[in-house]
């Protein structure tokens, strides 16, 4: 059995150029250089959670035991515990939970969390 060749497509160059060009309209158009930033209002800016300090000036972060497992717990949150917990997850690379007034990720992060939480104030 004898095997058939392949049709080959011609790759040359001398087939024409594009026929259609899309960015052929714009040229006539007169374009910024650069795009145009529109700067969000502070109420968009600022979070929607709120972490209230301790009386004596400290942030309410803690760790506990949980079995053999640690957690670090910030208490004292109002506003959206959700938004909190996803940004502290994402900062600090970890899993969590949110409660009521309060939040849980895994592990011992007191440290890192105060720093975050000075940033974020």
């Amino acid at each position: 059995m004898a095997k058939k060749k392949k049709e080959r497509v011609d790759t040359s160059m001398n087939q024409g150029g594009l026929s259609d060009n899309p960015f052929a309209a714009l040229g006539g158009l007169d374009l910024p250089n650069r795009p145009i930033v529109e700067e969000k209002p502070k109420a968009q800016i600022m979070s929607p959670y709120t972490v209230a300090k301790t009386k004596k000036g400290k942030w309410p972060v803690r760790m506990e035991k949980r079995g053999n497992k640690v957690v670090t717990v910030v208490s004292n949150v109002s506003g959206d515990t959700k938004a909190l917990l996803k940004a502290l997850q994402k900062h600090l690379g970890v899993g969590g939970k949110a409660e009521s007034d309060a939040i849980q990720v895994q592990g011992d992060h007191v440290e890192k969390v105060e720093v975050f939480l000075d940033g974020s104030s």
